[in-house]
């Protein structure tokens, strides 16, 4: 018989300007797709065709939906010429065989973003004033808080790509 499965999810997540000031609250916060920049290998003597990924990565975007938010935070996202950087402290609920778990903890996610876009506004008596931003991701490190390896590092300046706190590609 194999282990006994863990279940958990978010239960919600709040937003801090330079992990600092709680600035917020975040209804949905989705990293879009992460992909490299291929290429095509075709020479002869080769049975076939293969696209190989580059150094290079794609645009890296995200949405972010506030639930909540402090006019100060969306100050710094309004500014197209200035990185905002924020963290993002997810609290992670894990739930095994005995109840709550001891590796609960919480998903930390800092990014450094230049806005892109900002979606429709409105605003409705009684209903939460929620705003969104599609932004770039200049920089981005997500570590769970019962971890001292970041499970993911990017910064495009300072290029850095590191997975569970290995180097992707060899200097």
């Amino acid at each position: 018989m194999g282990q006994p499965i863990s279940l958990g999810h978010i239960t919600n997540a709040d937003i801090y300007l330079d992990d600092q000031r709680m600035v917020g609250r975040v209804k949905e916060f989705n990293v879009g797709e992460m992909a490299y920049k291929m290429v095509t290998h075709e020479a002869l003597g080769m049975i076939g065709v293969i696209d190989l990924p580059s150094r290079a990565m794609d645009s890296l975007k995200a949405t972010i939906n506030f639930e909540y938010y402090e006019p100060e935070l969306i100050a710094a996202l309004y500014n197209p010429t200035k990185t905002c950087r924020f963290f993002l402290h997810a609290y992670l609920d894990k739930f095994d065989t005995d109840g709550l778990s001891s590796t609960s903890g919480r998903l930390v996610t800092m990014v450094k973003t230049y806005p892109s876009k900002q979606g429709e506004r409105g605003h409705k008596l009684g209903e939460n004033s929620e705003q969104s931003f599609e932004v770039t991701i200049a920089a981005m490190t997500q570590k769970l808080s019962t971890q001292n390896v970041p499970l993911f590092e990017y910064d495009l300046f300072a290029g850095i790509h590191k997975v569970n706190g290995k180097d992707v590609w060899p200097n």
